[in-house]
């Protein structure tokens, strides 16, 4: 009856709130949840994430998670049964708001995101902070590792929102928010007021906020900061976003303003770009616009160095002041 009525639950420990996760039935769990007290995991069995069932089955969480300001301490998630990482199993027509997840937790998998590793649905995030580590192999984000193959016409927001942890990815795509956006029919994504601080570190592609996009989306940063350092190897890697990918059927438009990259962008043997880079080859229908924007920070690249980006589709008082 709670989960269908959307009722609200205060948690005052990690226990109360894994036992609420333990207890839930069908494909979601659908019920606001309110933090009462900081959460310390460190002492409580949970190898998470919030959602798995010994089966392996996942039930997402779909709700508001109201944070008050209280954080979440002493997760240690590593790559074990379940091989994707993050608070979550995943997110579907939820809002986060007002949590800290603390510099004590760390999580590593095959995926990985301190909130999630994937995304089923709608996600609105706001006015909160990631301080913890994450890792993984394929598609690793600050707060979500991916957002893959939705039929469905879907919005994400980041407003207000801070990573502080480094992110790693021993594969493909790295980011301080998002890993990875790809093979979605209709995605909205916005991220505003909101900063990334975690050094950025991918193989492939990697970027300061967002990993990669491929598909039908639009894309919008306003007053936004990418601070940390983001470095590749031998793939595409931005101060914003890594790379832009899309084929004929696709059409992906990019908005940035009142925006600023102050972090060094390398890849050793690859394209590196100030803001973003856009495969020179697969870029049918892109359409990017950056305005009121500033790079500061040094780019080097192994083949091509952009100050900003490679392919521009209008730009208007765009400054970059970094080595190239």
């Amino acid at each position: 009856l709670c989960a269908s009525l959307c009722c609200s639950v205060f948690i005052t420990t990690a226990d109360e709130l894994i036992s609420l996760f333990n207890s839930a039935t069908g494909d979601t769990l659908q019920t606001d949840i309110e933090l009462r007290d900081h959460l310390e995991f460190s002492h409580v069995l949970f190898t998470g994430p919030l959602g798995v069932s010994d089966d392996g089955k996942c039930v997402a969480f779909s709700g508001v998670f109201h944070g008050n300001g209280l954080s979440i301490s002493g997760i240690t998630m590593g790559l074990g049964w379940f091989r994707h990482a993050g608070l979550f199993c995943s997110l579907k027509n939820a809002t986060i708001e007002n949590l800290v997840i603390d510099s004590s937790c760390s999580f590593n998998g095959d995926d990985a995101g301190a909130l999630s590793a994937s995304v089923s649905g709608p996600l609105t995030v706001k006015h909160t902070t990631n301080n913890a580590a994450i890792s993984g192999q394929y598609r690793v984000g600050g707060f979500i590792g991916y957002v893959e193959d939705l039929e469905q016409p879907t919005v994400i927001s980041f407003e207000d929102c801070v990573n502080n942890g480094n992110v790693s990815g021993s594969d493909n795509y790295a980011g301080g928010f998002v890993g990875s956006v790809s093979r979605n029919t209709d995605i909205t994504m916005a991220i505003s007021n909101s900063v990334n601080n975690g050094n950025i570190i991918g193989n492939d592609i990697a970027g300061g906020f967002v990993g990669g996009i491929l598909g039908n989306m639009n894309m919008t940063f306003s007053n936004s900061i990418n601070s940390g350092k983001v470095i590749g190897n031998d793939g595409y890697v931005g101060g914003f976003i890594g790379d832009i990918y899309s084929l004929c059927s696709d059409s992906i438009t990019l908005g940035i303003t009142n925006s600023a990259s102050k972090g060094t962008v390398s890849s050793k043997q690859g394209m590196a770009c100030g803001f973003v880079c856009v495969d020179p080859e697969c870029n049918s229908n892109v359409k990017t616009t950056i305005k009121n924007s500033i790079n500061k920070g040094v780019v080097n690249a192994g083949t091509n160095g952009c100050g900003i980006t490679n392919i521009i589709t209008e730009a208007r008082n765009v400054v970059s002041m970094g080595d190239v």
